[in-house]
């Protein structure tokens, strides 16, 4: 009886010890060698960045005057899928997909009364699809291109009218009928350092005309940076 309990005593503490390794490590192998990779990464960061915004002519009358320079800020998250190799973490493969919920400002230069510029606000969200093409490179691994939606509305907007006067034509052109919502066409490249830190380039591609008695369009490009961190896909 006495075998009988010391032999239960000894099981029982060797039991933490067994829980930590699998079938294969029976001879002492470390089970982070046999561990199952993760297949993906998840990324969470802050991004900030500055915009410069151009428009096309409206047809009423000539507006436009020159880019303006506005700024932007919010959160970037990712979820990169696959992996380089097999032993490589999660998040270094070939596909991406990447979204952004942040603010911008668009603004730029009018020929309106008075020099005033058109600034407008934007609560924007970016939803990217992102290819790594030298993602076998180690050193290249993090670079990509991008293309993708991007669905915005309209938070703030200055000032309530700009008037315009062009020889004979003359025009008044109100904020207040600028639609609240907008999906442009966003296209890009960047870079995702091994620490995390991205480098951004976008050139967002306006799509329709900003009111019906504004029919003119706006693109901006952007550069930014984002600052990752990885929530999940490292194996270990």
């Amino acid at each position: 009886m006495k075998h009988y309990l010391l032999l239960l005593i000894a099981l029982v503490g060797l039991t933490p010890v067994y829980a930590q390794f699998d079938d294969n490590d029976l001879f002492g192998t470390n089970t982070t060698q046999f561990a199952k990779p993760k297949k993906h990464g998840f990324f969470l960061g802050p991004r900030v960045g500055g915009t410069m915004t151009m428009m096309t002519q409206p047809e009423q009358t000539d507006l436009y005057d020159g880019m303006g320079f506005g700024f932007s800020g919010g959160l970037a998250m990712k979820v990169r899928l696959g992996r380089m190799s097999e032993n490589s973490d999660g998040g270094t493969g070939i596909f991406g997909i990447a979204l952004d919920l942040k603010y911008k400002l668009n603004s730029v230069k009018t020929l309106g009364i008075g020099g005033d510029k058109l600034n407008l606000g934007y609560f924007e969200v970016p939803v990217m699809l992102q290819l790594y093409p030298f993602y076998k490179n180690t050193a290249l691994n993090g670079l990509y291109i991008e293309a993708g939606a991007d669905f915005s509305a309209l938070v703030n907007k200055s000032p309530d009218a700009i008037a315009v006067a062009d020889g004979n034509r003359h025009a008044v052109y109100h904020t207040g009928d600028l639609k609240g919502f907008d999906v442009r066409i966003p296209v890009g490249l960047g870079w995702t350092l091994r620490k995390g830190f991205d480098v951004n380039l976008r050139y967002y591609i306006g799509t329709s005309h900003l009111a019906e008695n504004l029919k003119c369009k706006q693109s901006s490009l952007e550069l930014s940076l984002a600052w990752y961190f990885r929530l999940a896909g490292r194996n270990n």
